[in-house]
């Protein structure tokens, strides 16, 4: 019998509270081997034997592992905080296929996502073609969260046997945000979206790749006010957009006239309809001469 040690670091010092989907997939492949699990909540966890050591860290300001650990080979480091370490850890497919162990971690309630399904439907942009039961039976009128980075990034057809499967859940979110380039692109995976049962109150944050000119903003437009109509119970994030998206070096002022008009005409419209939208000024100042007519955007 392997002993095996999960040590969640974000959530250890209280830099999450939100259940780590993969430590939760890795207690459950290896319990289903008959393996020991010491899951890290206690100081004194931290030192006990093991055979294979998980250590998860995602957020930056959350510290490191001590050294002995970190350059043990018996260490699997999992997270962006450790990608230059020889150790680095990628979670092969089958961990993503299996459900994740619910009673993993402690059952104090912080906020809607805690005892969330955990629905993953892809593995390094591939679509899983098996995987196990995800349900969650603790707790009743839970949230079925979907945590594929990839999600939005996938076929057509990939994304519509996603959503048909979501079809038949209530109380879906999705933990990343919406990317609307191939969601807007096909009216029959915008319908099947907003059919969804989404989770009420939940908060809808996108991320604006289907375009950035006036009329890309109409349509943008009318798929929130669909969405709202449909759904009255949701909170929508603003819908971000490029203060400047020519090059006002080469077209001259121009093209500094072209964006202004432009981010004008769609804020313009964004009152109207009473939709939140935020504008991303040049991120360097050399990126326009005329940056101090587009920083004022942002705010």
């Amino acid at each position: 019998m392997k002993r095996v040690t999960i040590w969640d670091m974000d959530f250890y010092y209280k830099r999450s509270f939100v259940p780590n989907p993969t430590a939760m997939k890795l207690s459950s492949y290896h319990k289903q081997k008959g393996h020991l699990i010491n899951f890290v909540t206690e100081e004194y966890h931290i030192t006990m034997s093991y055979d294979i050591y998980y250590v998860i860290k995602e957020k930056p300001k959350t510290p490191k592992p001590p050294a002995i650990i970190l350059h043990d080979n018996r260490s699997r480091l999992i997270g962006k905080s450790f990608k230059f370490l020889d150790n680095l850890w990628i979670p092969p497919a089958i961990i993503s296929a299996v459900r994740p162990d619910y009673l993993l971690y402690p059952e104090v309630e912080r906020n809607s996502y805690y005892n969330a399904n955990i629905v993953q439907f892809y593995h390094k942009g591939k679509l899983l073609t098996k995987k196990q039961p995800f349900e969650n039976t603790i707790k009743h009128h839970k949230k079925t969260l979907v945590i594929d980075k990839e999600f939005w990034y996938v076929s057509k057809e990939n994304m519509k046997t996603c959503l048909l499967e979501l079809k038949q859940y209530k109380n879906i979110a999705f933990l990343h945000p919406i990317d609307l380039k191939i969601l807007l692109a096909s009216k029959e995976l915008t319908n099947m979206f907003i059919k969804l049962k989404f989770s009420p109150g939940t908060l809808f944050r996108f991320r604006n790749t289907y375009g950035q000119s006036y009329k890309d903003a109409e349509d943008l437009f009318d798929f929130i006010d669909r969405l709202k109509a449909a759904h009255n119970q949701v909170r929508i994030t603003e819908m971000p957009f490029k203060a400047v998206t020519v090059n006002h070096w080469e077209e001259g002022i121009e093209g500094g006239l072209y964006d202004l008009e432009r981010c004008l005409k769609i804020m313009n419209e964004s009152k109207k309809r009473k939709i939140h939208i935020r504008f991303f000024s040049p991120s360097h100042r050399l990126e326009s001469p005329y940056w101090y007519y587009f920083e004022m955007f942002e705010f």
